[in-house]
């Protein structure tokens, strides 16, 4: 059993490897990945826009799985992780399932965070609150300014539970925990856990 176990990482860290290598010749310094990163079942989206200053800086011991194979909680995605015009910094040993990234401002996760299977993570409204903005929004270059757009902070230690939401101008504390299926519509203090629909805080 050990030996499958080691097996089963070896291969991980082979996928990685490639996937780090795939990105350097697509992306050049755009995307940075650090150590021993691994990748379990079929290959992420990694990337950023052409033409526009999205970067993305991952760092040491960063684990993605996207399988249920793998987390049997259930995961029904690949993770995608994408920086528009914005910036997406991941610190060191992450670990995320099936998790969505799309950044057009900032979002920010610090070291030892886990975030679990099916979470969505933007800093963008992606389309603008006014409905004749909405309506011109393909043909007007300018759209863009009217979409509402905030930082996205989740810090040290904190876990996000599993089909979680969190929107743009959020900070998660450190040691703190997002209960499943949260929307996450305002700060989360340092230590708390913060449940259902209505984003109560409780110590």
């Amino acid at each position: 059993m050990q030996l499958r176990r080691n097996a089963i990482d070896w291969i991980a860290l082979r996928r990685g490897d490639l996937l780090k290598l795939w990105l350097q010749m697509l992306y050049g310094g755009r995307i940075v990945i650090g150590r021993r990163f691994r990748v379990f079942g079929p290959m992420p989206l990694i990337k950023v826009a052409a033409g526009k200053s999205g970067w993305i800086v991952i760092g040491d011991d960063f684990t993605l799985v996207n399988s249920t194979r793998f987390n049997l909680a259930g995961v029904l995605k690949t993770t995608s992780i994408v920086a528009n015009s914005g910036s997406v910094s991941i610190g060191n040993h992450v670990g995320m399932s099936g998790v969505s990234i799309f950044s057009d401002k900032s979002i920010s996760i610090l070291d030892h965070v886990k975030i679990g299977a099916n979470c969505f993570i933007y800093d963008t409204d992606f389309h603008s609150a006014q409905s004749d903005l909405r309506r011109n929004e393909l043909n007007d270059p300018e759209a863009s300014a009217h979409v509402g757009v905030a930082p996205i902070v989740i810090r040290e230690n904190a876990f996000v539970g599993l089909n979680s939401i969190i929107l743009k101008g959020v900070t998660i504390g450190e040691n703190s925990i997002v209960g499943a299926g949260t929307v996450v519509s305002k700060d989360v203090e340092a230590g708390c856990r913060c449940v259902g629909a209505s984003n109560r805080s409780i110590k």
